[in-house]
């Protein structure tokens, strides 16, 4: 596995979402926020210009809320999407049809096999080596869209709503802590040039492309 052994890597990719259910929640301010997730990551994937037989990748899928997102967006669209855990995969696969969800290691690489478009949404904050993530992910596209968690504005919310004071609000797996700045200096050392961007509360996510 070179960089983290199996074990260690699920252990420190262990994300909010296993700890609470931000997709089906019935909390009003939560489902407000979920909806402003889902428009920003809309706006983006028009820009990216994938349409039907496009080919996407998805890293670090989850239960494959996203990937179900693009799915519905985009009619005919063809999409691979995995995770580190065989347990939400699973789940993935018992919630939706018509993805091609698999096992697979964001550090492993995925050969030679191309796509229009690869998203990574809320995985770097869970990785000690984001950068060598992204440019596995970079050997099988050109284009991207990335999220995480915008800081420290996410952790004051977390604050906010009681959770994790002795953590100072880090959700449990955050291991790297983005502001805007800092997001965008390492896209641009990882070589990739951000096109368009969002700041959904309490997220950034871009559009990017391979800088030529």
């Amino acid at each position: 596995m070179g960089i983290m052994g199996k074990k260690e890597y699920k252990e420190a990719c262990q994300p909010e979402g296993n700890y609470f259910d931000k997709y089906g929640s019935n909390n009003p301010i939560v489902k407000r926020l979920m909806k402003g997730y889902f428009d920003s990551f809309g706006k983006l994937l028009g820009e990216s210009g994938i349409s039907r037989g496009g080919y996407i990748l998805e890293a670090g899928c989850g239960e494959g809320h996203v990937a179900a997102f693009m799915q519905k967006k985009i009619e005919g669209v063809l999409i691979d999407a995995f995770d580190i855990s065989e347990k939400v995969i699973r789940e993935a696969e018992e919630e939706y049809s018509g993805i091609h969800f698999f096992v697979h290691n964001i550090y492993d690489g995925q050969g030679g096999k191309q796509y229009d478009l690869i998203v990574c949404s809320e995985v770097l904050e869970h990785m000690e080596q984001p950068k060598n993530g992204i440019r596995n992910l970079m050997k099988n596209g050109e284009k991207f869209i990335f999220s995480v968690p915008h800081e420290p504005v996410w952790r004051m919310m977390n604050v906010a709503r009681g959770k994790y004071i002795r953590d100072l609000g880090n959700t449990p797996g955050h291991i790297q802590h983005f502001t805007k700045k800092s997001f965008y200096r390492m896209l641009t050392e990882c070589g990739l040039e951000v096109i368009q961007y969002e700041r959904p509360l309490p997220w950034l996510m871009v559009y990017c492309r391979k800088i030529e």
